[in-house]
């Protein structure tokens, strides 16, 4: 198991996202770019809003 296959059984497991709109892989992949400083925008490729990211 690599780190990134840690850290969404992680957040699995916490039940953080309730709804299952886009795949929890994205959602942790997008966060974790985020945090290393790339921008939403270049990270979904236009294919979510940042109003639906935010909330």
């Amino acid at each position: 198991m690599n780190g990134l296959d840690y850290i969404i059984s992680l957040v699995r497991e916490s039940n953080i996202f309730k709804r299952n709109k886009v795949p929890l892989e994205d959602i942790v992949l997008a966060a974790l770019l985020h945090y290393s400083g790339l921008s939403l925008r270049s990270i979904l490729d236009g294919r979510l809003s940042y109003e639906a990211i935010r909330q």
